[in-house]
């Protein structure tokens, strides 16, 4: 203060007089710099990934329920190679899926390829132990040539279920080609429990009917009429 009591200006890089002039305090809370908080980055990153991996869990399940239903269809249609790609696809993505397993499996026994089958048929057996799969097994060892498994397990089939329409077809096949006439036109009578076994044992039904009257034919006509009189 000058002698008339004038403050002079402050000279350059001195600040103004504590609790003065119009510059910030170093007591002013607002002129500290604040400090980053990263807490409301993570919560908004956390709801993304979270959000991101529902969608695509929603897309896979969307996918493969809609594979799912194509691979049905086209088992039902008996376009077992077009189907393979279908269940191919959801095994990959869910090798628990037993069901599907089991049916690559039997797609596979339709397409004659019995080491395919049997390899999904094994997992079928990890993921549902109590799951029968004789039908299975005997399929698959019939195309390998092992005709004595085949039969003790489309046996195991019948005792388990005596109306399995598959395992009389079967067996009704192996009595047939092993000359057992009678056999085999009962399991064949057996395999009409189902629309599909049903269809494919009426040819061999029509063989055994004819291998039949073929026999009995010669012998009706070597036989005299009853009116006949002898010479």
């Amino acid at each position: 203060m000058n002698a008339i009591g004038i403050v002079p200006p402050p000279r350059a890089g001195q600040f103004p007089p504590e609790g003065g002039g119009d510059g910030p305090s170093a007591a002013d809370p607002a002129a500290a710099p604040r400090r980053f908080d990263p807490w409301p980055w993570v919560i908004l990153g956390v709801f993304a990934v979270l959000s991101f991996t529902m969608i695509l869990a929603m897309w896979y399940g969307y996918r493969i329920g809609r594979f799912t239903q194509k691979a049905e269809a086209l088992i039902a249609a008996e376009r077992y190679a077009e189907a393979v790609p279908y269940l191919q696809y959801i095994v990959r993505k869910q090798p628990h899926a037993w069901m599907r397993q089991r049916q690559l499996a039997q797609c596979y026994l339709e397409m004659g390829q019995p080491e395919e089958a049997l390899a999904h048929l094994e997992l079928v057996r990890q993921y549902a132990p109590n799951e029968p799969l004789d039908v299975e097994y005997g399929i698959a060892w019939r195309l390998q040539g092992k005709h004595e498994e085949a039969a003790e397990s489309f046996r195991k089939a019948l005792a388990r279920k005596p109306s399995d329409a598959a395992a009389h077809f079967y067996l009704g096949l192996q009595a047939q080609e092993a000359g057992r006439i009678a056999e085999a036109a009962t399991h064949f009578q057996g395999a009409a429990a189902d629309p599909k076994w049903d269809r494919r044992a009426l040819p061999h039904r029509q063989q055994l009917a004819d291998a039949v009257l073929g026999d009995v034919a010669p012998k009706l006509e070597a036989r005299p009429p009853a009116d006949a009189k002898p010479e």
